[in-house]
């Protein structure tokens, strides 16, 4: 486990990233950090969909989607997730704050 600080803030994270504690309210100072790590400049509508989307699932259901449920989930294609995010899936899930990648 490592830790990270960003813009005051500091997160404990895995080796991959991840933040090991699950934020109990989206953090807007780990989706800026998150975003900045993915390479993205400031998110646009569509990837700001996709992270709300992402973290009321989570919220309604408590558990991490599943691949093969994030298109039904978002209403984009896993081909659109991945010109969004460059790391796809895995990148919107580490803005929300899951602790791992999709399964």
């Amino acid at each position: 486990m490592k830790t990270v600080q960003h813009n005051g803030s500091t997160y404990d994270v895995n080796e991959e990233g991840y933040l090991v504690d699950f934020p109990e309210e989206l953090d807007e100072n780990w989706i800026d950090y998150a975003r900045a790590c993915e390479g993205i400049g400031e998110l646009n509508s569509d990837q700001k969909e996709v992270v709300n989307k992402l973290w009321g699932y989570y919220k309604e259901n408590r558990i991490i989607p599943k691949l093969g449920v994030i298109s039904r989930i978002t209403g984009y294609s896993l081909k659109r997730i991945f010109e969004m995010f460059p790391s796809g899936p895995s990148g919107a899930g580490r803005m929300v704050g899951f602790q791992r990648k999709f399964c």
